[in-house]
């Protein structure tokens, strides 16, 4: 995609008239976030043995996340996880502005889709500096995915300090209404979204 096509990309998406939100609500900054996903995570806690929902075991939890593939690219994969009805967004590799902006239709196209309002978003395979497409995503796609109906976000942070940062820029400076969970490790995050 060159130059011209991002700017015109952008543009529609800046262009979809967006409902007037509240004031900025939900984010849950601080060391906090992993306590509230490790209390989720014991409470639905269960012996090995036991099946979880639907018929699921521990073994086959992370392959219920990928139950159904809906896109593919270099750097997402988006799947739908039927067991908890939320979207999975898988980033991967290294990340710069243009990369994030450039997917971020199709995440919005999904959440519409499949009327999800739970997103899980691993970053755990990322690096790279995306302040640029963090401030765009906090101004303009944020409240986009609010208005396709995204109510929480629970988000799984880079290991990577620059990727860190990017992600915390998007969600400090948002005022989309979405609840945002900042999160270390995947599993408290699945638990903390499973609980909402």
């Amino acid at each position: 995609m060159d130059r011209r096509e991002l700017e015109t990309l952008r543009d529609k998406v800046a262009a979809v008239a967006l409902p007037k939100l509240p004031p900025k609500q939900g984010y849950h900054p601080g060391p906090s976030h992993d306590e509230a996903g490790q209390k989720a995570l014991a409470a639905a806690a269960r012996p090995a043995s036991t099946p979880l929902r639907r018929g699921r075991t521990p073994a086959t939890l992370h392959r219920a996340m990928t139950d159904r593939i809906l896109y593919d690219a270099p750097i997402l994969t988006i799947s739908y996880n039927y067991a908890d009805d939320w979207l999975y967004l898988d980033w991967h590799g290294h990340l710069d502005d243009d990369t994030v902006m450039a997917v971020a239709p199709k995440l919005l196209e999904l959440v519409q889709q499949e009327r999800c309002a739970k997103v899980l978003n691993d970053n755990t395979r990322v690096t790279g500096l995306w302040a640029g497409a963090a401030q765009w995503g906090s101004d303009v796609f944020f409240p986009q995915l609010h208005a396709a109906g995204c109510r929480y976000f629970s988000w799984v942070h880079s290991p990577e300090r620059y990727s860190q940062l990017s992600a915390e820029l998007a969600v400090q400076q948002t005022a989309a209404g979405i609840i945002f969970m900042p999160f270390r490790d995947l599993a408290p995050a699945a638990a903390w979204l499973r609980s909402m």
